[in-house]
């Protein structure tokens, strides 16, 4: 077990790695494999806030795997117009006219074990734009839910209308956004005011890390 920065001074994270100890012998082939389960706490002597991941995982549920292909052509729900879009290879267009026209592009993404569980999940930045001149930005995240079998989408946050993402990244379950927004005096073209941004995955939600944590 090596301890590493996490989310806070108050929030470590641990790289967990499994050893074999004693040779199996046995010749026996188990569908599924064996389940091997650990008391966190008893076991390990992990108390408080912590999040943890295995560096030498093995099995894989293909049906939670998360991967740029599944990034890519995921149905997004977006705040901004409040309506799903399926995207197909980073993007999605539909409707002619004002009232029904939407233009959604995959903007950047990260895939990272977010929430500790042993499982990829992604963060993703996408860009909604309606007919006319404005393209709202929002950042979510996709988690393989383990529990339920399912990749599920968490909430947005909204970044704003034509912002800039200039990079994404995220490690030990902190996700860290560089954009650029706009001044007071900005034209809505040119955003000029450099910001980062962190968040992270708590409770199954997506939230801001405040400046300072």
């Amino acid at each position: 077990m090596k301890k590493e920065d996490g989310l806070s001074t108050k929030s470590p994270h641990y790289a967990l790695t499994i050893v074999r100890v004693k040779p199996d012998e046995c010749k026996a082939i188990v569908t599924g494999g064996s389940l091997i389960t650990f008391d966190m706490r008893k076991d390990l002597g992990l108390t408080g806030s912590y999040t943890y991941s295995f560096t030498n995982r093995i099995f894989r549920n293909e049906h939670l795997v998360i991967n740029e292909t599944k990034v890519k052509n995921y149905k997004y729900y977006l705040t901004v117009p409040k309506q799903y879009a399926q995207l197909k290879d980073g993007e999605f267009e539909e409707g002619s006219s004002p009232d029904s026209y939407l233009n959604v592009k995959l903007i950047d993404y990260v895939i990272e074990d977010l929430d500790g569980n042993g499982t990829d999940d992604a963060v993703v930045v996408l860009a909604g734009t309606p007919m006319g001149s404005g393209s709202f930005f929002e950042i979510t995240t996709l988690v393989a839910d383990t529990e339920d079998d399912v990749i599920r989408q968490t909430n947005s946050i909204f970044l704003g209308d034509r912002t800039k993402i200039d990079s994404l990244s995220a490690k030990s379950g902190k996700i860290v956004l560089k954009l650029t927004i706009h001044r007071p005096d900005d034209p809505s073209c040119c955003p000029s005011k450099k910001d980062a941004r962190q968040f992270s995955l708590t409770g199954g939600k997506l939230v801001t890390i405040k400046k300072g944590k």
